[in-house]
């Protein structure tokens, strides 16, 4: 396996442009210290869950697969949903990202799975938005909710 290059802003969040080389094979000390090689996770508070309840989209971006994606579309049941986040918050998992390939904006009741995640002990929740259904009600009624950052 080859080594793998890791964007320096990806890991410290800066604007440097410089790269740090990483053996895929033997992660580097920052992660290492972290999680153990083997790939278990001991704690999952800092280990962000990424939830899709729709993967509705109102784009086709030429840069997303979402277009090609072969797979039926649809909103996953609030039942699931919920007992999603029921047993991920006693795993002890304490971020939340409520989107993948779908457009989160499409989804009505992010609202309720924000709180529904807030009041099972979620205290970063976040939503990743191509923006063109947004709207400062819609931001009012996140935040209300405790949804936490939005981008």
């Amino acid at each position: 396996m080859s080594s793998t290059f890791i964007h320096l802003a990806a890991i410290s969040r800066n604007k440097a442009e410089s790269f740090v080389e990483v053996n895929a094979l033997n992660p580097s000390s920052w992660i290492a210290d972290k999680y153990p090689v083997d790939g278990s996770i001991d704690n999952f508070s800092d280990v962000l869950l990424r939830l899709e309840s729709t993967n509705h989209c109102n784009f086709e971006c030429t840069f997303c697969p979402h277009p090609t994606m072969s797979r039926e579309k649809g909103f996953m049941s609030e039942d699931i949903v919920k007992t999603l986040l029921e047993d991920a918050a006693s795993l002890g998992f304490r971020s939340l990202d409520l989107r993948n390939f779908g457009e989160p904006l499409i989804d009505r009741r992010l609202a309720s799975f924000g709180a529904y995640a807030r009041n099972l002990g979620f205290t970063k929740i976040y939503i990743h938005t191509n923006g063109h259904l947004l709207n400062a009600a819609r931001l009012d009624e996140w935040a209300e909710s405790g949804i936490t950052d939005v981008n």
